[in-house]
This record gives structure tokens, C-alpha cells and sequence, in this order.
């Protein structure tokens, strides 16, 4: 399996709607446990309107068809979602590589 780098860039003034979706959105995020062959790894907020994903999974297609089903995405707050595969060298995350 590999790792893979996602970026959410929040829609415009999105920031009402997310709240209100937001814990839809957590719960979901935290069911990512590699059972339905994506696993989530690492989620956060980067400011106030970006948000960065680490997810495990076999390709980035794989990847992409989960987070069709993210809230966020079901709520359009999100303009654009940038999936990248990502190798970490060193640190806490070098055994996934």
C-alpha cells in the first residue's frame, strides 16, 4: 500500500456550511480504517479555508472514489481536491513507505 497526499481548497465563503457539516464529515473521516481499502492516516485544517489528508491505499484511484463520498464534498464546500502519491523518507511515518 501506498500513502497519498490530499489537499481540500474550500469553496468560498463555505465556512457556515462546514461548520454544520463538520462532525458528519469527522465521523466519516475517522470510519477510513482500511476495511473499504482506504485508511486514513493524518487530517487537518491548514488555515481557515485548506485542509491536508494523508490516506493509505493501494492507488490513487481508490483515493479519489472515497472521497466522492466525503460530506464535505456531498455539501460543495470544497473547489478543488489535489491527490498526490507521497513517500514519507524519514520520521514517524517512514514505516509506511
Amino acid at each position: 500500500m501506498s500513502l497519498f497526499r490530499v489537499d481540500y481548497l474550500y469553496a468560498a465563503d463555505s465556512g457556515e456550511i462546514r461548520d454544520e457539516v463538520r462532525p458528519t464529515h469527522r465521523t466519516w473521516l475517522n470510519a477510513l480504517d482500511g476495511s473499504h481499502g482506504v485508511k486514513l492516516v493524518a487530517a487537518g485544517p491548514i488555515g481557515s479555508e485548506e485542509a491536508m489528508l494523508i490516506m493509505q491505499a493501494d492507488e490513487g484511484e481508490a483515493v479519489n472514489e472515497v472521497l466522492a463520498q466525503d460530506p464535505f464534498a456531498e455539501a460543495g464546500v470544497i473547489d478543488l481536491v489535489t491527490v498526490r502519491a507521497w513517500v514519507p523518507a524519514t520520521g514517524e511515518l517512514a514505516h509506511y513507505a
